[in-house]
């Protein structure tokens, strides 16, 4: 036998140890572990290399980068590993199902998800993991009939009845879902994810009391299941629990600091509390994980607006806006009004401040984000000609436009836009 050399890692307990690593919260450092690891490793080595990948992109999310590289890299190893191995290929399949599903940005369904029913049209894991490849991909009829399949073979199954519940929710089936994830609990009552779905049930149908007791106890079972605290911090919001609300929503973004989403969540419970500056300070953070995280640009641009920093806030409002509406019909927000608001109120203040110049300036940007507002366009003209303004603000050649484009949006039948056209006539 080869007794390593002292300070070398014998690779079967290098993988024990990035197990352990990998529960304890540290997939980094698990990750750093295994891959150090020769190149020589075994099929084992390399499926416990996209295991801990596959467990980081879920904890970053498929839409971040960082969870986008992490799935991608999951789908290296495991399929290196179903290559490598004559042994437990249904193992790494399974995996391989797995991250494939997430790493593929076509739309279309990995080979290896399709295999999988083909392959072992006999086994509950097979069947499982083509439940979650088809759920990933929003075939949620064909995912409960593989998820149900998977329950005949195994009825005490508890990832499959659970995810059999998730999906029933998710397509509107609400006590449906109720009954399947109820089932899984009787099957293991510490089964966390279950008793966070159960709350998300709760929540839906607006049962905030039931669902703040499932939260609660998936987070006393799990004690780093940072969705369960996030999902939290939403329900104690809803029943104006803001102290709580904050509670929870600071412990999830203690699990994971990398979380976006409890960042914007704790910003949002700060502000609704008042306090402003430790709502900022969570917003921030959030968009240093996310930068194209409209809803966080927006909330930061009004909570400074409300601290009179409208320079700040209408950079951020104008880039949430522009984010936000590039979504189409998924962005519900009318953001550029917020925009026009932090700019008026801007306006107003340079203006005070006898900053003539710029707050033109300010008012002609309000035009540019709303260009087809009559009420807004007359507003702004006015400005620009009103005789009880400084007649430093006047400026008639800028204000014709805008008043005659009023007008014409209103077919001339609003006298008080008449009257600011004929204002700006007089002040060219």
């Amino acid at each position: 036998a080869v007794i390593p050399a002292a300070g070398a890692r014998i690779p079967a307990f290098a993988l024990i140890e990035a197990e352990v690593l990998t529960m304890l919260g540290r997939a980094e450092d698990a990750r750093a572990l295994t891959e150090d690891l020769p190149e020589s490793r075994t099929p084992l080595a390399h499926f416990f290399v996209g295991l801990n990948a596959l467990r980081d992109g879920h904890a970053a999310g498929k839409a971040t980068p960082r969870g986008a590289d992490a799935f991608r890299r999951a789908q290296e190893a495991v399929e290196r590993a179903v290559f490598l191995s004559a042994h437990a290929r249904l193992f790494h399949s399974v995996f391989l199902a797995q991250a494939a599903c997430r790493a593929e940005s076509t739309g279309e369904l990995h080979p290896a998800v399709g295999a999988l029913e083909t392959l072992w049209p006999r086994s509950s894991i097979a069947l499982f993991c083509l439940g979650d490849a088809l759920d990933e991909h929003g075939r949620l009829e064909e995912a409960v009939a593989a998820y149900r399949k998977a329950i005949d073979l195994n009825p005490r199954f508890v990832m499959a009845l659970s995810n059999l519940g998730i999906t029933l929710d998710v397509m509107g089936r609400p006590e449906e879902a109720m009954t399947w994830l109820e089932r899984a609990l009787e099957v293991d009552p510490l089964y966390a994810p279950a008793h966070y779905n159960i709350g998300n049930v709760h929540r839906s149908q607006g049962r905030l009391a039931e669902a703040i007791a499932a939260y609660e106890k998936a987070t006393t079972v799990d004690p780093r299941f940072s969705l369960a605290f996030h999902n939290l911090g939403l329900a104690r919001m809803e029943i104006g629990d803001h102290d709580g609300a904050v509670t929870a929503y600071r412990k999830a973004t203690e699990i994971d600091p990398e979380d976006a989403l409890s960042h914007y969540g704790l910003g949002n419970a700060y502000r609704t509390h008042g306090d402003v500056e430790e709502a900022n300070t969570a917003y921030e953070k959030a968009l240093e994980i996310a930068p194209d995280y409209a809803e966080a640009h927006c909330n930061l641009g009004l909570s400074l607006q409300a601290q009179g920093d409208f320079e700040r806030a209408v950079e951020h409002l104008r880039q949430g806006d522009q984010i936000g509406r590039s979504r189409g019909e998924e962005w519900p927000y009318d953001s550029r009004q917020w925009v026009v608001q932090a700019l008026g109120a801007w306006s107003h203040v340079l203006n005070d401040q006898e900053e003539f110049a710029r707050a033109r300036e300010v008012w002609l940007q309000a035009v540019e984000v709303l260009p087809e507002d009559p009420q807004l366009l007359n507003w702004v003209a006015r400005v620009l000609v009103d005789p009880e303004h400084d007649p430093r603000v006047w400026d008639g050649e800028a204000a014709l436009p805008l008043a005659m484009k009023a007008v014409a949006l209103t077919r001339r039948e609003n006298p008080d836009f008449l009257d600011t056209l004929a204002l700006s006539l007089i002040h060219i």
